[in-house]
């Protein structure tokens, strides 16, 4: 996992000092300069252009480290792949884009009588959704061709600094509510631009449809692969995006704009997961090509436990505190505590698992992933029909969580049916046992020291001390002392560097 340790610990490192400026930006800037209304506007012209680029993108997203391994050849120009995958999103983001503009009163009506101000600034999805699928596009490539640190630049950290500033500029009287949602949304634009700068410096940018040299039978299974993951990717968007489109949808923005703040803080608490993942991929992919499913295994294995102690640790440092974190926002928001609760559940449970993933749509067995995501699809909708008129914005958490676990145990299980692999170890079992322990003592003692930040502080001490050190120092998780170590290494390496 070397390979792995590295480049997370860098995307890691650039996102989180993203996550500050988001920080700084999405809760503190817009929770200050805007209504709770105006701040669920913004967040619900996010997940619909993330539907946008999911259903526009036609499944060439996935397809590129799937079938990376086999076409990359520098001097063929990796057989115009790039163009290929362009081509297909080209023709995705034209036909969306007018089934959106088509049906446009059919939408807005949807939002009309609890979020009826969306509809004012219903056009604007079309180019967020068109630089989010350009980014995506060229995000995945990269990935294949193991450049992960970038793209994270790019959009973890440049983007939102671009962002902070259009904020500020607002905050300081420089123009009105209008033209904020413009520039916010003119300013997806970004990381697109600067991917495109940074294939032209790699040489990598090979756009030009007489490149295109891949077999023709080669370029059928491409389409047909295309065309499935296409379809199983869209339950992740729609598990994200789902929910704030029926809030908005069935209960209003002010309602939205606490959720919105809730998936910003779960965000953030995932990126370590999310950098791990974004290197696993193509590695996955590789040991598919080279049919080594002892390595596989012993990746899916190692993945798993190390983030499940992730996800074990942040959400345990976050949940002790979580009176202090909400009270540093609008008293309103406070309806997000509970969210949160649920939807980390449901997170670490997808942390755990979420390389079984990864593994089933780069196998052969991918078609049927469809049947998956199709479940996936229908319990989030048909709980959120049923949960958010009876518990708010906690009923469409609920119904997350609970797609989540549906989700996860059916692929966990068809990927042991089919390869005999899983993510399982004894000592996993012992990592749980000792969040366990610490989340109860915590809970027992429950520190009121008279001051929120001196309770944060306490609070944040224990958590380290019982949970992490104790892993380390006892050795119950080999993996993850091996993490720990590999990551203290490159950190030594790069210190010793600059000295």
């Amino acid at each position: 996992m070397g390979i792995i340790q590295k480049d997370a610990l860098r995307t890691t490192i650039v996102s989180y000092i993203g996550m500050l400026l988001g920080y700084v930006n999405k809760v503190l800037l817009l929770v200050i300069f805007l209504s709770p209304e105006e701040v669920g506007l913004v967040n619900l012209i996010l997940p619909l252009g993330l539907l946008f680029a999911q259903f526009a993108n036609l499944g060439s997203i996935n397809s590129t480290w799937k079938f990376f391994p086999y076409l990359n050849n520098p001097e063929k120009k990796h057989y115009g792949f790039l163009t290929l995958n362009v081509l297909i999103t080209l023709g995705g983001v034209l036909i969306f884009s007018l089934l959106y503009i088509v049906f446009n009163e059919n939408i807005a009506a949807y939002f009309e009588d609890r979020s009826s101000r969306f509809v004012d600034y219903y056009y604007w999805v079309l180019p967020v959704g068109i630089f989010i699928v350009t980014f995506k596009l060229l995000e995945n490539y990269l990935r294949a061709l193991y450049k992960n640190v970038f793209p994270v630049i790019a959009n973890d950290f440049i983007f939102r600094v671009v962002n902070t500033i259009v904020l500020v500029l607002y905050a300081l009287g420089w123009y009105d509510f209008d033209t904020l949602v413009m520039l916010i949304c003119i300013s997806y634009v970004v990381p697109a631009l600067l991917l495109i700068a940074y294939m032209i410096h790699l040489n990598e940018w090979h756009i030009n449809p007489k490149l295109i040299s891949i077999p023709k039978k080669f370029q059928r299974i491409i389409l047909v692969f295309s065309m499935y993951s296409y379809m199983n990717t869209l339950a992740a968007i729609l598990v994200v995006s789902l929910d704030s489109v029926m809030i908005a949808g069935m209960i209003g923005l002010e309602e939205l704009a606490a959720y919105a703040i809730v998936l910003y803080l779960i965000r953030a608490l995932m990126i370590p997961y999310t950098s791990i993942t974004r290197v696993s991929s193509p590695i996955v992919a590789q040991h598919w090509k080279d049919r080594d499913m002892d390595k596989m295994s012993e990746l899916y294995k190692r993945v798993s436990s190390v983030t499940l102690f992730i996800g074990l640790f942040l959400f345990l440092g976050t949940w002790v505190s979580i009176d202090e974190i909400f009270s540093l926002l609008p008293k309103e928001y406070a309806i997000g505590i509970p969210v949160f609760l649920l939807l980390m559940i449901g997170r670490i449970l997808d942390m755990y698992m979420g390389l079984n993933g990864t593994i089933l749509v780069t196998s052969k067995k991918y078609k049927f992933d469809i049947i998956f995501t199709g479940s996936l699809i229908v319990v989030v909708y048909v709980l959120n029909l049923l949960f958010i008129p009876e518990w708010g914005i906690s009923g469409a958490a609920l119904s997350t969580t609970i797609a989540y676990f549906m989700y996860n145990i059916l692929r966990l299980f068809f990927v042991w049916k089919w390869y005999k692999i899983h993510p399982f170890k004894l000592s996993q079992a012992k990592v749980i046992a000792l969040f366990a322990i610490v989340m109860a003592l915590l809970l027992w003692i429950d520190l009121d020291l008279g001051n929120k930040w001196i309770n944060m502080s306490v609070n944040s001490v224990i958590v380290v001390l019982g949970f992490p050190v104790v892993l380390y120092v006892t050795k119950i998780e080999p993996e993850i002392v091996q993490y720990v170590d590999k990551v203290l290494g490159v950190l030594k390496l790069k210190l010793g560097k600059k000295g």
